[in-house]
């Protein structure tokens, strides 16, 4: 009756537990209470390594001596008895009983051990482990026949838990699946869309860092191209040989552990990134091979496995779509803005007087953005703003363009048009959309007094305050139809004049300083 009381008490436990997250503790605590026992703990079959491993910390020990009970269950053992038998086994004598390993008895300081498998149909999905020191009590048969009684229902709440575990990892899945697809159909901006799709994909697989690499143009070397988690120095430095991408280009993803004394690229990075292992996922859009998608994980107890392998193979097409796009979208990009600085070329070639402005008022521009300390983006977008700020002069007449006397009112407000003409010219390439604004307002005035929409002081961009000042003074100093060009003093003065009506008073003290006057 007592052992049926027993029995009876630890099904309802086990049957009213609702929190899995601690399932294996709470089984583990309840079976050494309720039947005096010192250590217990359950340890599960993984299919894919053939080892049984320990849940920590189980009851009796700590979390890290339990992470170290882990076995292959093809070695004889207690283990593989009760696999084959489908029943306990235990043992009063374990230091000197063959069954257990001696390693493990000394390491728990323990000599009495019960062990009972957990069936699922016929089926060991691991086993319980119970035992005491030297002083704690006996193991019984009646210890056994409890043992047999809560093996099964123990495994059936575990199993429960996992199923259920497993379900909800898909629904996370299926979820991280649909957000990266509609970050992909959504997010036009490149730039945005592979740190956006990367953060996902982090996340989803619990990493500490993840990159995607792709070929650099004019070479056979994968490069990163947008990253997670990792440093400057290594993004900036990391690269894959031509030797290792045969290893990824006609695979399937991989797990390389121990990075440290493995590596997947130049070692010197990856030691001192600390990174332990990675997840390589090779991105092809049908045979073409796009790139390579690296997850890292930084912890040796965090280890990639089976499942994560299966979940980067449904994420890897769309991964690999994403980049395919960036890259043509880019090309695209890039042969735009190859067409339109052709355009600015063929703009100055229509008057001999403007050849080589675009270019001195860009590199007048980008010294002046130094002198404030502008990023290097902001310097480029500046470059690219001098280089085409009278791009919109494509649509002025050649008569009105080279007319060697003043204009008239009306001529003059057809090359008031070029600003608004430049900036819609460029104003749907994405890399050219950081210079619009300076050639929409560069003949701003400070007064408020310029076009196309009288802008005052600081309502006008930095980045066309600067463009203001430097077209005029190169044009100052420049030979044109209609005057000669003026010398550096005089144009200096013109400059000091203007300071606070036409031009920024800030940007004018710079640039006088700039040219040493």
């Amino acid at each position: 009756m007592k052992r049926l009381f027993t029995v009876m008490n630890l099904l309802k436990k086990f049957n009213d537990l609702r929190s899995v997250e601690d399932i294996y503790n709470k089984i583990a605590e309840s079976i050494a209470i309720d039947l005096n026992i010192e250590k217990c703990v359950i340890s599960l079959v993984d299919r894919e390594k053939g080892m049984l491993e320990a849940k920590p910390p189980g009851y009796g020990s700590t979390v890290d001596k339990i992470l170290n009970f882990k076995f292959d269950v093809s070695i004889n053992s207690a283990f593989k008895y009760i696999s084959k038998e489908k029943e306990a086994y235990y043992s009063n004598d374990a230091p000197n009983d063959p069954f257990f390993f001696k390693k493990f008895i000394d390491y728990f300081n323990i000599k009495k051990v019960i062990i009972a498998p957990l069936l699922v149909k016929g089926d060991v999905i691991g086993a319980i482990y119970a035992a005491n020191a030297q002083k704690g009590r006996d193991f019984t048969d009646e210890d056994k026949i409890i043992f047999d009684s809560i093996g099964e229902m123990i495994a059936l709440t575990i199993n429960n838990y996992q199923l259920l575990k497993k379900n909800e990892e898909q629904l996370i899945l299926l979820d991280n699946i649909r957000k990266i697809t509609n970050s992909i159909t959504s997010i036009l901006d490149y730039d945005i869309l592979l740190p956006t799709i990367l953060q996902r994909i982090k996340a989803l697989f619990s990493a500490d860092a993840i990159s995607i690499m792709s070929f650099k143009e004019g070479t056979e070397k994968l490069y990163i191209r947008s990253s997670v988690g990792l440093s400057f120095e290594y993004t900036k430095n990391q690269v894959i040989d031509v030797s290792e991408i045969d290893k990824v280009r006609f695979g399937k993803p991989f797990i390389m552990e121990d990075l440290r004394e493995n590596p997947f690229g130049i070692k010197e990075l990856v030691i001192k990134e600390g990174l332990f292992s990675t997840l390589v996922v090779p991105l092809k859009v049908y045979d073409d091979f796009v790139g390579v998608l690296n997850i890292y994980s930084k912890k040796e107890e965090h280890r990639f496995v089976l499942k994560d392998i299966e979940k980067a193979l449904i994420i890897s097409t769309s991964v690999a779509i994403a980049i395919k796009n960036a890259n043509m979208f880019t090309d695209i990009e890039e042969t735009v803005i190859d067409v339109i600085s052709s355009i600015s070329k063929i703009v100055e070639a229509k008057d001999k007087y403007t050849e080589k402005h675009s270019e001195s008022v860009a590199e007048i521009a980008v010294r002046i953005g130094r002198r404030l300390n502008l990023q290097r983006e902001e310097l480029h977008n500046l470059y690219v703003a001098g280089l085409l700020h009278d791009i919109g002069k494509i649509g002025i007449p050649d008569h009105i363009l080279q007319k060697p006397s003043s204009l008239t009112e009306e001529e003059m407000q057809v090359v008031k048009t070029h600003p608004t003409v430049g900036a819609e010219i460029i104003g749907h390439i994405r890399k050219l959309k950081p210079a619009k604004e300076a050639i929409l307002y560069h003949h701003e005035r400070y007064d408020g007094n310029g076009y196309p929409e009288g802008k005052k002081g600081k309502e006008t961009p930095l980045i066309a305050r600067i463009l203001s000042v430097a077209d005029a003074y190169e044009a100052m100093t420049s030979d044109r139809p209609y005057h000669k060009g003026l010398k550096k003093e005089k144009a200096v003065r013109e400059l000091i004049r203007n300071k606070g009506k036409q031009f920024d008073p800030e940007l004018v003290d710079i640039l006088i300083e700039l040219i040493g006057i």
